[in-house]
């Protein structure tokens, strides 16, 4: 599975941001994840449509960093 982190500064509204970001492209966030360390955000995103995420959110001026994700159940 693939993943999405986000790196950028913590500041609220961050979370809607990235919603509205993906929301507006069509994307669907299917869990999120959020940590913050020293001012910086990390959010950890799985979504629906991986590659327009990740067109959305660099296209939004977000760092944002593809993963593999593993899931044992």
């Amino acid at each position: 599975m693939k993943g999405i982190t986000v790196v950028t500064e913590d500041r609220k509204g961050l979370i809607a941001e990235l919603s509205s970001q993906l929301e507006a492209g069509g994307v669907n966030i299917l869990s999120i994840n959020a940590r913050e360390e020293d001012g910086t955000a990390y959010v950890a995103l799985e979504v629906d449509k991986y590659d327009e995420a990740l067109a959305v959110l660099r296209d939004g001026a977000y760092h944002a960093v593809p993963e593999e994700v593993l899931v044992i159940r």
